[in-house]
């Protein structure tokens, strides 16, 4: 597919720079032509492989629904810093379903972010959902009480080296109590 996307930008330069060398336009409307289709090449290949399935580095979504976790350690051998690769669902505005598809996001590695992974899978493998969220919020304990409203237990994990403003971002994960199921009918 790549090697298709190439050969069409080929192409349409080579047809560009056929036209520039034909017409009567001057010469800066000739470079600005030229520039302008160079940086479409650009950011149509950055925009590209958001949506080729590479995990993407943009920010997670404010509330999504935990698919699978894995982390990448650090290698000194390869020099590799590490990371941390979550797949997910956003979740709709009520926040109660996850809506589209699973998509994944690539993290900084951290030793706090990976021990909150960890449990998070061990969690997963349990058979429990798991819905996950950013907060800004600096939190003192590793552990958050459980919340009355939706009844879960949280797990706060460093989010990666990334900050915004004076407060560090983390990773919410909330274990999600079973579904509460209708009382049985008297017989």
């Amino acid at each position: 597919m790549i090697i298709l996307l190439t050969l069409a930008y080929v192409a349409i330069a080579v047809l560009l720079l056929s036209l520039n060398l034909e017409s009567l336009h001057s010469g800066r409307v000739k470079i600005f032509a030229i520039v302008v289709v160079s940086l479409f090449y650009f950011f149509s290949y950055y925009g590209w492989r958001s949506f080729s399935g590479l995990p993407s580095s943009e920010s997670l979504p404010d509330n999504f629904r935990l698919v699978w976790l894995t982390v990448d350690e650090p290698d000194k051998i390869t020099g590799s810093d590490g990371a941390v690769y979550i797949w997910l669902r956003e979740l709709s505005a009520n926040l109660q379903k996850p809506v589209g598809e699973p998509r994944a996001y690539r993290l900084s590695y951290s030793e706090n972010l990976a021990e909150e992974v960890e449990a998070a899978i061990a969690e997963l493998e349990a058979g429990k959902q798991l819905n996950g969220g950013r907060s800004r919020q600096q939190f003192v304990d590793e552990d958050i009480p459980a919340d009355d409203n939706t009844n879960v237990q949280a797990r706060t994990g460093e989010y990666g080296s990334q900050s915004s403003g004076s407060y560090d971002q983390r990773i919410v994960f909330r274990v999600l109590a079973p579904p509460a199921l209708p009382p049985k009918p008297a017989q």
